[in-house]
């Protein structure tokens, strides 16, 4: 007890006076097993299993004491084989409704293999936000080992109007890893079945995603959105994977690459499915992605993607706002739809394209940055579809030094794989001003364009294309 005073002394040395009297009762009741305690509609809780109880319930506000959690010490194997029995397959269910969810200062470390005991069905995300006008903040989940499931994610957000901020989520466990989508992406076409895990799935009505940190260790998608989802802002986050050179791949020996003869979905561009050497490939999918054709209001400011697949493949048809999004190190950096308006975004072609387009109206304003590529890379854009304005720009005046061309009447390559031959495609009315030095490619597809370019037009084949 003379311990406890000790520590109450420092505790209400280093603590505003309004949150000394809350400190000591916890401290206290934690002292003496008690456990949590209520204040008014507040509460302070120090386990995952109280904490789980209380985020099925409404009107709160819940605060987890700030520590490590290992996921594994409320999910033991018992629980977990009451939970398949029942059919209970979230992890954690937040479907309690206006609640607050203070994580500051917590970290879950979660052991993967929980995932493979519990034998999810596919597409099972672990820890599911169902409820409604929830807001979570400071949420660190850890994953360590190589536990899957048929496919899911790590946090699906289900319920509407709800916010998750501050969040750092290191995602792992999938299969194979090591080689991204080169044995197919989980369709009728496979070489080997994946057995994805995405990070963070949305399909709430307003939701929104603030300074959230992802880290990606497994093949699946960073933040992705689904079944045509309104109203979702999506600010001041970061996806961050890891990339491989298919060259270093080819010289794998007992690996299922090599058993499977390094064949491929896809062909490249000598015909042949097989990986080619000189491309660099992202080991997990699109960092931000959507999937339905609509998301009204969709918004996605200040964000930045890292050796991804896709930077932000944001291929709805209403409009969605990219703001200040740069995408760095990835296969390719934006891949836009109609009505899509990019403002003051950049990216990189160190190992892939900084843009595709599709659709109409697009209206995108784009920064290329002027790294140097290590890796085969082809273009630095393909522009197809009708009534685009598209605005190229060099980075602080600082220009690529290497020559690639900016396509105007091409197709992204199937499933935009850059070791993969593409043809071209009919464009219509569409402007586009190339502020960078790099050279023009029209082809005999496209036709009544508008081109301003400080670059060379190194090929026109268009018609009534107006080069000014």
């Amino acid at each position: 007890m003379k311990a406890l005073f000790l520590e109450l002394a420092i505790f209400r040395a280093n603590l505003p006076s309004q949150l000394w009297l809350r400190g000591f009762v916890l401290a206290v009741g934690l002292r003496i097993g008690l456990g949590s305690f209520a204040f008014g509609e507040e509460l302070m809780v120090d386990s995952l299993a109280e904490f789980a109880a209380l985020a099925k319930k409404d009107d709160q506000t819940i605060t987890l004491v700030a520590g490590d959690y290992e996921l594994g010490d409320f999910l033991t194997p018992e629980v977990i084989k009451r939970k398949r029995r029942r059919k209970d397959f979230p992890l954690i269910e937040f479907s309690g409704s206006n609640n607050t969810f203070n994580l500051d200062g917590v970290t879950i470390r979660y052991q993967t293999e929980i995932r493979s005991s519990l034998r999810p069905p596919a597409h099972q995300a672990e820890f599911v936000i169902s409820g409604n006008n929830n807001t979570l903040t400071g949420l660190k989940i850890l994953c360590r080992g190589e536990g899957h499931s048929p496919g899911g994610a790590l946090i699906a957000i289900e319920g509407e109007n709800n916010t998750l901020s501050k969040a750092r989520l290191l995602c792992q466990g999938s299969y194979p890893y090591g080689y991204g989508d080169l044995f197919g992406k989980g369709g009728e076409e496979i070489v080997i079945r994946h057995r994805k895990e995405s990070c963070l799935l949305i399909t709430g009505d307003g939701t929104q995603i603030r300074g959230c940190h992802l880290v990606m260790r497994s093949f699946g998608h960073g933040i992705f959105l689904q079944k045509d989802v309104a109203d979702v802002l999506i600010e001041g986050c970061k996806v961050e994977g890891q990339m491989r050179s298919t060259t270093e791949m080819l010289r794998e020996r007992g690996t299922v690459a090599h058993e499977k003869k390094f064949r491929t979905v896809i062909r490249n561009r000598e015909g042949k499915n097989r990986i080619l050497p000189g491309y660099m490939k992202s080991l997990s999918e699109d960092a931000f992605r959507t999937y339905s054709e609509y998301h009204p209001n969709l918004v996605i400011r200040n964000c930045q993607a890292t050796n991804m697949r896709g930077g932000f493949e944001i291929r709805c048809k209403d409009s969605a706002t990219l703001e200040n999004c740069s995408a760095v190190g990835c296969e390719r950096g934006f891949w836009v739809s109609s009505g899509a308006v990019l403002k003051n975004c950049s990216g990189d072609t160190r190992f892939g394209p900084l843009l595709y387009t599709e659709g109409s109206g697009i209206d995108a304003e784009l920064t290329l940055l002027p790294d140097k590529s290590s890796s085969i890379v082809h273009r630095i854009a393909a522009i197809h579809g009708k009534d685009h304005k598209i605005s190229l720009k060099a980075h602080q005046g600082r220009q690529r030094v290497e020559a690639k061309p900016i396509e105007l009447g091409f197709s992204s390559p199937p499933a935009g794989e850059n070791m993969s031959g593409y043809g071209e495609k009919d464009s219509t009315g569409i402007i586009l001003r190339n502020e960078t030095q790099m050279p023009v490619i029209v082809g005999s597809k496209a036709k009544d364009c508008r081109i301003e370019s400080q670059g060379p037009i190194s090929k026109n084949k268009g018609k009534r294309i107006e080069i000014l």
